[in-house]
């Protein structure tokens, strides 16, 4: 007999009032937001939880990135939202640092998710800085040596 799924595994939070899904985001440690953004982030946490490991999305076709590149073209900001979750969710240390709240050095990110996803481009410090915010991902500056 193999082991049995948590009872959060067996939780629909789709079907859960906003205020459970504020509870559980605040149960969680994390900002509530929009209702599509806490059922997604609910069911990545708990399936995090249950399976032990970050869950990746399928890989993205490279083509369109590579096209994206070729053109330098400035990305709209939803697609811009869509390759920066997708460079976070394909690195499994990265993933599963932003589901535990651990915070990540802004330097970090700046340099490794334009790595990650060659989609994204050369990455302006405001643009992810606005990303990282609305996404409730925790972040921090370095000290500074006087």
């Amino acid at each position: 007999e193999g082991p049995r799924p948590s009872g959060l595994a067996e939780l629909d939070f789709a079907s859960l009032h906003d205020h459970a899904l504020r509870e559980w985001m605040n149960f969680f440690g994390m900002k509530p937001a929009s209702r599509s953004f806490m059922v997604s982030r609910l069911c990545e946490v708990a399936r995090f939880l249950v399976e032990g490991a970050a869950v990746a999305p399928k890989p993205a076709k490279r083509k369109r990135a590579a096209k994206a590149k070729a053109k330098a073209v400035a990305l709209s900001k939803p697609e811009l939202t869509r390759l920066l979750l997708q460079a976070v969710r394909a690195d499994t240390e990265l993933h599963e640092r932003v589901l535990t709240q651990d915070p990540i050095e802004f330097s970090e990110l700046l340099a490794r998710l334009p790595e990650l996803e060659p989609g994204i481009g050369k990455l302006r410090p405001d643009s992810l800085r606005e990303f990282l915010e609305e996404q409730g991902i925790q972040f921090c500056n370095p000290w500074r040596s006087k």
